[in-house]
């Protein structure tokens, strides 16, 4: 139903995985005509750590991205925009 390639994990640990999610927000605000899909979807493969168990890093990614978009209300406008883009762009279907 879904492809794989939608779905990737960060495979960095630590602070290289933070940064990475910094990346992503920084895409985010600076790439706001790229396809909202392509955005959100480098965003969650950030957040998503290596290993499913893992569920301190997921917590601490999740803070992380959390401590951003307070800090930093441009990226939390960004980010918000590229969702609304997001759900307007695409065709809902419910189950």
């Amino acid at each position: 139903m879904f492809e794989n390639k939608l779905f990737k994990r960060n495979s960095q640990n630590g602070e290289a995985a933070l940064l990475a999610i910094d990346d992503a927000l920084l895409a985010i605000h600076e790439q706001q005509d790229t396809d909202p899909l392509q955005l959100i979807t480098a965003l969650v493969a950030a957040l998503r750590p290596i290993k499913n168990a893992d569920a301190d890093e997921a917590v601490q990614r999740w803070q992380h991205l959390n401590q951003l978009l307070l800090a930093q209300p441009q990226l939390r406008t960004s980010l918000r925009n590229t969702v609304v883009r997001l759900l307007a762009s695409r065709h809902q279907v419910s189950g």
